[in-house]
């Protein structure tokens, strides 16, 4: 095998460079922030080489529109937030990697799609079964001791106790974020009636194993977003059958909503469990005032900035204005500093970029289930290319129901996760037109 590969590389082929560097993009995605940059970096530089020698840039797909309208507007919040000499221009070094879909669009034709997958799928197991083990044994064995991360959350009365799943991500948000995105896609390829039997189960078996390594991370919010992703795929097999659970759903949690507000959460019975705690955690006003308390200003926020926002970066010299009077009016002292933002992916990117950078930013999702939807009623859903379509529509809805309780987007591992999906998404959708 090896002899093979070294028979057909060239030190002056592109297209062996531009390869390696789209498996290193996504084995590294699944444990290493720097790894993964790097590989971003250099599928860019490849692909301007190749662009120079005239074979090709990038997929010209009109959502490029959206993500260039969110990058600019990045740097113009700063600008006209008064950023002393050209620091508003240090807002793009958060948002470089979002024109990588457009570019994987094309460079994926270089290489053997299904084999990327499972260059993806193989590490991606092994990180989820790490973050399950970390749950119950609060290992952390890929960082020194100095350095370790572990983060209990729960001690039972026999003494047992359980700890945020988090793989070798610095937040238990990020993995499951991270999982969340991509565990869908595998349970759906493994419908897919073209591949073998074998990797059929070995997709299956191991979406399993990711969704209980998302659920590890006790993430209230990536559960939310689970929940999205079990209607999705309701959906997909009867639309009678995602319609009647969605109105159990939305009568469920009228249910629950009426419970929190009159105060009967106050006496359910909570069973000596880590999972069990934190759900019925997320039906208690009290262990979420600081989450509300952070809405609020970052509320205030937007109406005193409503155009241009405060600016990338700038919560921590902007929102004590706000935090504090809220902090003294309700004897609350909030768990995070004012940089941590408002941890809701909408009220903060309206609050950093104003309102014409919200939009840009609903652009881009939206616009990104649009060209799944709008797919696939060109393909079979039992098909690679509708596994792919189905897989990401249901990780991204999922995604953007747990953005209303987090930030995450703007956590590199995460947003490298959404590139990559919208990268295979475009790249399927650029081989059905040609």
């Amino acid at each position: 095998m090896a002899a093979k590969f070294w028979a057909h590389w060239s030190l002056t082929d592109s297209s062996a460079y531009l390869g390696f560097f789209i498996y290193a993009l996504f084995v590294f995605s699944t444990f290493s922030i720097a790894g993964s940059e790097a590989s971003i970096f250099f599928i860019y530089l490849i692909s301007l080489w190749r662009f120079i020698r005239k074979k090709g840039l990038g997929y010209k797909h009109w959502l490029i529109w959206p993500v260039i309208i969110y990058m600019n507007l990045t740097v113009l919040s700063g600008y006209f937030n008064g950023y002393p000499g050209i620091d508003h221009l240090f807002s793009a070094q958060t948002n470089w990697r979002l024109l990588l879909p457009f570019v994987l669009a094309i460079a994926i034709l270089e290489i053997d799609q299904q084999k990327l997958i499972r260059f993806l799928f193989v590490p991606l197991l092994m990180v989820s079964l790490y973050g399950i083990i970390q749950y119950f044994t609060g290992a952390d064995w890929l960082r020194s001791p100095e350095r370790r991360l572990t983060t209990l959350y729960y001690t039972a009365t026999d003494g047992t106790q359980f700890f945020h799943g988090k793989g070798n991500f610095t937040h238990h948000l990020t993995y499951g974020g991270y999982l969340l995105l991509l565990f869908p896609l595998f349970s759906l390829l493994a419908t897919v009636k073209d591949l073998s039997i074998k990797w059929r189960w070995f997709y299956g078996l191991g979406s399993v194993v990711m969704l209980a390594g998302a659920i590890s991370s006790l993430g209230r919010s990536i559960w939310l977003g689970i929940l999205m992703v079990f209607w999705i795929w309701l959906f997909r097999i009867s639309k009678i059958l995602g319609i009647v659970s969605l109105v159990i759903g939305l009568g469920l949690g009228g249910w629950i909503a009426q419970q929190v507000l009159s105060g009967e959460t106050k006496n359910w019975q909570i069973r000596d469990n880590a999972l069990v705690q934190r759900l019925t955690s997320a039906v208690d006003v009290a262990a979420n005032k600081d989450r509300l308390l952070m809405w609020d200003s970052g509320v205030q926020g937007i109406q005193d900035h409503l155009l241009w926002g405060i600016g990338y970066g700038n919560d921590k010299n902007v929102m004590d204005r706000y935090r504090i009077p809220l902090a003294e009016k309700n004897n609350h002292r909030f768990n995070n500093s004012a940089s941590a933002g408002v941890h809701n992916i909408y009220l903060q990117t309206w609050l950093n970029y104003g309102i014409i950078g919200f939009f840009a930013y609903l652009g881009i999702l939206f616009g990104f289930l649009l060209t799944c939807i709008l797919s696939l009623r060109k393909v079979a859903s039992s098909s690679w290319e509708g596994a792919i379509f189905w897989g990401a529509l249901a990780g991204v809805s999922g995604f953007m129901v747990a953005g209303v309780f987090e930030n995450n987007f703007r956590d590199g591992e995460v947003q490298t996760a959404f590139l990559m999906l919208m990268g295979l998404v475009l790249h399927q959708v650029y081989r059905l037109r040609n």
